[in-house]
This record gives structure tokens, sequence and C-alpha cells, in this order.
């Protein structure tokens, strides 16, 4: 069977600002549906928050350390005195590295976590595209350079009244680079669920390939010990074996080859 094309029905409509809904509806070319449940205004400020308190924690720390830390060569006393008064290197080591973590936290954290941040991931959020794929690098540069237009007039207002405004709770942000926020734990969990009423459906051929297919798609986006677990259900389902005597690594390896195999037929 050929690999399956995603569209997204969302993109038939010109109209940006509607009601938010709260589903992304995603048709295959087999006439297969999958929903990706959009993560509304308080879901996306929760994980916000986690990650503003991670970003000035870290400033905090840093601020405390570097006295103790040039407190070897200096006197405390005269420490500030020398982030005010000393040459340009010794204050951009002062003031760089929060700099540096505020600026590419959050896209630097969102390539290397695949559209999560720690925030992200603790509200059980994370970025897809329209198509419900994880976001390519540029998509993750023009979404976070757009934050500076997001944050206008400040504490992110603007974004806020366009992520209440629009259809799928996007921010500026999103809007341009082509992405939303979906919550991640319901979507796993509904593709758990999938796995688990195979085994009372078992005739259903063409709904056990789309599953294994979606399965392979987010292979890398989920972590290995949720896409084993969802790996080793389908192929109990479809009464497959499965390897054995096999470490985590191999055995991620060989689930993801037979996976390959059931979606290449």
């Amino acid at each position: 069977m050929a690999a399956t094309g995603y569209y997204c029905r969302e993109l038939a409509s010109n109209e940006i600002f509607k009601p938010m809904e709260q589903q992304l509806d995603i048709q295959t070319a087999d006439a297969m549906e999958l929903q990706l449940p959009i993560a509304g205004v308080g879901g996306r400020s929760y994980a916000f928050l986690i990650d503003w308190h991670i970003r000035f924690l870290f400033v905090l720390l840093w601020f405390i350390a570097i006295p103790l830390l040039f407190g070897q060569l200096l006197k405390m006393d005269e420490f500030f005195n020398e982030v005010f008064e000393s040459a340009w290197w010794f204050i951009l080591m002062v003031i760089g590295p929060p700099v540096v973590v505020y600026l590419f936290y959050h896209p630097v954290l969102e390539l290397v976590m695949k559209g999560r941040t720690p925030g992200k991931r603790m509200a059980g959020v994370r970025i897809v595209t329209l198509e419900g794929h994880t976001p390519s690098v540029g998509a993750i540069i023009i979404r976070n350079v757009f934050r500076i237009v997001d944050s206008l007039p400040s504490g992110y207002v603007l974004g806020l009244i366009v992520a209440m405004s629009t259809k799928n709770a996007v921010r500026i942000g999103d809007i341009a680079a082509g992405t939303l926020l979906i919550y991640e734990d319901k979507v796993q969990k509904s593709l758990l669920q999938n796995l688990q009423n195979m085994a009372t459906k078992p005739h259903i051929d063409a709904r056990q390939w789309e599953i294994a297919n979606e399965l392979l798609s987010r292979w890398r986006s989920l972590e290995r010990p949720k896409r084993t677990q969802l790996a080793l259900q389908l192929f109990q389902n479809l009464g497959e074996s499965v390897p054995q005597d096999q470490n985590e690594r191999e055995l991620d390896i060989r689930l993801r080859q037979q996976l390959k195999r059931i979606v290449k037929g």
C-alpha cells in the first residue's frame, strides 16, 4: 500500500478567525480520519508559565553563583562595582548567559525535544504542523521569531488575544509557521485505545494498517518506552512474533523495522 498522504480539512477554509474548535480533524487518502485534540489558551498558558519559571530560576541561580565564583578572586563588596566599571568582557560574562537562555530557550529545546519544552511536556502539550507532524527547523524558527510580535505591547497580550480569537487557539507565530499545540497525552491514549480495539476487530485490515502507519510516522516523536509499548500491543493484536532477549535499543530498532514491513506491505 502506498504511503498515506495527509491533507487537513482545516485548510479548506480561508477564514482564520472563527470560534475555537476542540480538535483538528485530519483525513487520509484512505478516507480514515484522525483527531488531534487542540490545546486551548489554558494549556498553552500553563506550559508557558512553567517554562518562564524555569528560565527565571536559572537566571536567579546564575546571579547568586556569579558573586560566589568571583568572590574567590575579588572582595565581595567590590564585585558589583566591577560589573559596572570593568571591561566589556566582564559585563558580558555576567549578563550573557541569562540573555542567551531568554532568546534561545524555546527554539533550541523545541528542536531538540521535537516540538516540546520542559513546560510543554509537563503540561502535556506539543507543537505539531497542521498535518499532525513534527514541525521543521524553519517552522520552529519562524514561530519563535514572531514571539516579538506576540509579546506586544507587553506580557504577550497580543498573542493571548489572538489565541482566544482564532479557530485553533493559535498565536500569530503559529499562523505564520503553520503550527498549533495539541494535547499529546490524549493523542497517545487515543492511539493506544485503537490498538486495544484491534483485538476485538481483527478483520479490519485497512484500519490496522492505518494505525501501524500512524505509529510509524510518530515514532521519533514518542519516548522510547511509550512507542515500545504501543508497538508490542500492535504486534500482539496482529498475531506477529516479537523480538526476545534484546536490550532496549536493539528492541526499538527491530520493532521499527517490523512496522516498516507492515506499512510497505
